[in-house]
């Protein structure tokens, strides 16, 4: 009799046990291949950090030497309109060295140790401070600046530094707002990533929100809101789902009632809110009261139609933005405020770099919207509406929305890294 005897591997040698130790290893290097990559990336950001705060520093030291004697200036026993305009750059000075500050304080947000320092604050002294830094520049343009408050004194509590990013991001917040505006429109109608009922209704609320706000501080927003109306229009159009365009269009229509109910209430009770809605929404009240479209800003820039008058300027510009008062080697016609005195954006690019410039700018701008269509291929209408925003705006005024555009760029390079 024959028997035949198998004897089996351990499991520890087993062709499953094998795979787990393969498995197992290939893990462990890519561990390690993880950690070494963060630690690079750490110390790397590190490099950056202390780079940016050496040449923080770097800026501090001549800031400080620059406010000391200007402090001994003001000392003096001068004309009064030129403290006032010493006080101008005192109040400029002072808010270079508190964003010099802030630079500083980016150790700290990455730390996320950064945290609000809230204080009582006169809210009245607090605004009429920010305007002095433009009351030289209103002077130079030649227009009135007058600061009247309803009350003499308001105390809030705010953190000041917090609040002074702000009031310095709304400073060309036109563009920004139509962008913005625009990307809301986007998100709450689009069939590539449709919204959740709670999420439109949020993207609704946003839309009327930056629709009146962003007008009543800047009315460039009306660009951006006529594109995203256009937008609204087509999506609801040409959708083929008729039951999700027909409930978008009554969550819309509902919210637009009760946010016009409620304007209307603030406008017939609120003397501030009335000024400013009849300042954002200068032109459709000159419809609705005089039968034509009229803003005090169009037949301001109307007036600011000024062609260059040589060749070379229309080919390669002047080489100036702003009065080039200041410079003894300009032999020209000096106009207050802006060079030639337009606003107008498309003329001051020219005036400043030509046509070759302005082809420049705008190329810079086209590729940036190409790259960000190429890695966020189902927003490709959202950027090119923003672009579009963009080249508009400049009919206008010479401010841009490359803001808007840089968080999508950062995340476009960042994908290509770790590709």
């Amino acid at each position: 009799e024959v028997y035949h005897l198998i004897v089996k591997a351990p499991w520890y040698r087993s062709s499953w046990a094998y795979v787990i130790y393969i498995l197992v290893l290939l893990s462990l290097l890519a561990a390690m291949l993880w950690l070494y990559i963060r630690r690079r990336r750490q110390e790397l950001d590190e490099e950056k950090m202390k780079f940016l705060i050496n040449a923080t520093h770097d800026i501090r030291s001549p800031l400080t030497l620059i406010m000391s004697p200007l402090h001994k200036l003001m000392r003096r026993d001068l004309d009064s309109d030129v403290k006032a305009e010493l006080k101008t750059i005192e109040h400029n000075a002072q808010r270079v060295q508190n964003l010099v500050n802030q630079i500083l304080d980016i150790r700290k947000i990455d730390k996320q140790q950064m945290k609000l320092q809230c204080q009582p604050t006169d809210m009245v002294q607090y605004v009429g401070n920010i305007l002095k830094s433009y009351e030289y520049t209103a002077r130079e343009r030649n227009m009135e600046f007058r600061y009247v408050p309803a009350l003499d004194s308001l105390e809030v509590w705010l953190d000041r530094t917090a609040l002074d990013k702000v009031v310095d991001i709304l400073d060309p917040a036109g563009l920004k707002f139509s962008a913005i505006i625009i990307i809301t429109a986007f998100l709450m109608a689009n069939n590539t990533y449709p919204p959740s009922p709670t999420e439109r209704w949020l993207y609704i609320v946003s839309f009327l929100v930056i629709a009146v706000i962003g007008n009543m501080i800047s009315r460039s927003t009306t660009v951006g809101l006529g594109i995203s109306i256009a937008y609204l229009i087509v999506y609801t159009i040409s959708s083929g789902d008729l039951k999700s365009s027909g409930k978008f269009l009554l969550s819309f229509s509902g919210l637009l009632a009760f946010g016009i109910i409620i304007m209307v209430y603030l406008y017939r009770t609120n003397a501030g809110f009335m000024q400013n809605l009849r300042f954002g929404f200068e032109g459709f009240f000159s419809i609705a009261e005089k039968g034509y479209w009229e803003t005090n800003s169009n037949n301001i820039l109307r007036s600011m139609i000024v062609w260059p008058e040589s060749l070379s300027t229309w080919i390669i510009g002047d080489g100036y933005f702003d009065n080039p008062a200041s410079d003894p080697n300009f032999l020209g016609e000096v106009t207050k405020g802006y060079y030639r005195g337009t606003d107008i954006g498309y003329l001051r690019y020219i005036f400043y770099f030509g046509i070759i410039g302005l082809s420049a700018l705008i190329a810079v701008f086209m590729k940036s919207t190409k790259i960000c269509i190429d890695h966020f291929k189902g927003y490709k209408f959202l950027f090119l509406l923003m672009l579009a925003s963009n080249l508009i705006c400049w009919f206008k005024v010479s401010s841009d929305a490359f803001a808007v555009f840089a968080p999508f760029l950062c995340l476009a390079f960042m994908e290509d890294d770790e590709l």
